[in-house]
């Protein structure tokens, strides 16, 4: 949980053209399935807490 919570939100790769959702989690992006990849799409468009300092130009994916 500790690697999840400092994930930035650049570690996420959208590919509009395949629609595939990649995370790196090391040096590798690893896929995302579905129902995650989804969801992890509408968590990047909506991320909550961004009435913190940084607002929305926060980098973490979990601010």
């Amino acid at each position: 949980m500790v690697r999840v919570a400092v994930l930035r939100a650049d570690s996420v790769n959208i590919n509009d053209t395949t629609g595939t959702i990649t995370i790196s989690l090391g040096t590798h992006p690893v896929p995302i399935p579905q129902p995650f990849a989804e969801l992890l799409s509408q968590h990047l468009r909506n991320r909550p807490n961004l009435r913190t300092a940084a607002g929305t130009e926060s980098p973490w994916l979990f601010p």
